[in-house]
């Protein structure tokens, strides 16, 4: 596997902590091209914006304090249209 190193120490949020950090990535025609987000996202980011996005409350302590993937989404202007790939062109 080659291990677990990570020169960042993750955040202990409680008994089980965050784990180790994984890379997230935000695909969507409402997301800005090209743009980095720094916020701290974990998976229970996409269970907050299901929540917020249907307007239904929190499961546990742990959804109600995550960060909200939807700040990452642009819905001030046209989404972004489909990049349709053509194989041999």
């Amino acid at each position: 596997y080659g291990g677990f190193y990570d020169h960042v120490a993750p955040s202990q949020v409680d008994t089980y902590g965050y784990g180790p950090r994984v890379p997230a990535l935000v695909i969507s025609p409402f997301a800005a091209a090209g743009e980095v987000v720094h916020r701290r996202y974990d998976l229970t980011s996409v269970l907050k914006f299901i929540e917020d996005r249907f307007g239904l409350e929190p499961l546990t302590a742990r959804d109600a304090s995550a960060a909200d993937i939807g700040h990452s989404l642009r819905y001030d202007r046209p989404p972004v249209p489909p990049l349709i790939i053509t194989p041999g062109a």
